[in-house]
């Protein structure tokens, strides 16, 4: 529909103009059925006239296709997530689709009320960053119904962003987090570096896990003995950064570099403590403004 003259034109409006039934305007439109050229002619004629333009939601009703796409985050404040909806929007509109952004404020049960709302509003795929775990019995009946949105007219596929959901038996896409913390902590070795501290991520999740591990691996390959109290712990947000970095000094340790599992406690944790001759940091996900 379109605003036109004062009034909303609809199918309807199209139809009594053209002078014909709301059925061959329809076929006109979406072109499942061939009209002769003169029908055709008039029918458009019409919808110029009025700057008719077809409801994408009606269309979706009686297609199953809304050309949208819908993405659900964890944060809108995550930095990490600013190029990579650009990169979606990039996709998604040279597919001639939109693209629908939904926040679930880092809430499993409002993540679920975006994935309810995607459904019922017909989007025909979802990206999302999960916070459901494999490791959370209570989630399992939620993970594996993400293989079966939709109904028995249209399914509705889902990729998983950051980290795999077994359960789900979804795609994933991810990085090998382990090979990229060991590479940013060698990076960190190559600047001279040895008395590398990291703030962990949630035990629970396993990108923390692996970029543990990756941690690890680069101390071991290097010849630095692990040290625990250089290690200590956050959820992923800035505040956790600082009081990590809080911690961290409290212990008495010598520390010449810090490796943050996320962008947002490398960045919170920087602001207070960094010193540019003493240490070096390095977030995981290796953002410029960190």
């Amino acid at each position: 529909a379109s605003v036109r003259g004062g009034f909303m034109a609809d199918i309807k409006d199209v139809a009594k103009l053209a002078g014909v039934s709301i059925s061959t305007v329809s076929n006109v439109m979406t072109g499942k059925k061939t009209v002769s050229p003169a029908l055709e002619e008039r029918v458009l004629k019409a919808v110029k006239e009025l700057g008719y333009h077809a409801s994408p939601i009606a269309q979706g009703m009686r297609n199953s296709r809304t050309n949208t796409i819908g993405v659900v985050i964890s944060s809108f404040q995550r930095v990490f997530f600013g190029p990579m909806l650009k990169g979606i929007q990039d996709t998604v509109s040279e597919a001639g689709c939109v693209m629908n952004v939904l926040d679930s404020g880092g809430s499993l049960e409002t993540e679920k009320r975006c994935v309810k709302y995607l459904v019922a509003t017909k989007a025909d795929g979802i990206i999302m960053e999960s916070l459901a775990y494999d490791s959370d019995p209570k989630q399992e009946k939620y993970v594996k119904g993400l293989n079966a949105l939709g109904n028995s007219r249209k399914h509705i596929p889902v990729v998983l962003l950051e980290h795999k959901i077994s359960a789900a038996r979804v795609d994933t896409v991810m990085v090998d987090n382990r090979l990229s913390a060991r590479k940013a902590v060698e990076h960190l070795i190559g600047c001279g570096r040895r008395e590398i501290a990291h703030i962990v991520g949630p035990d629970y999740v396993s990108v923390s896990r692996m970029r543990l591990l990756g941690y690890q691996d680069a101390l071991k390959e290097n010849g630095i003995p692990f040290n625990e109290k250089l290690v200590v712990k956050g959820d992923f947000l800035p505040l956790s950064g600082y009081q990590a970095m809080r911690r961290l000094f409290q212990t008495g340790e010598k520390i010449s570099a810090v490796f943050a599992a996320n962008d947002q406690m490398a960045i919170a944790q920087a602001y207070p403590f960094f010193v540019p001759t003493r240490s070096t940091n390095r977030p995981a996900n290796n953002r410029e403004m960190a």
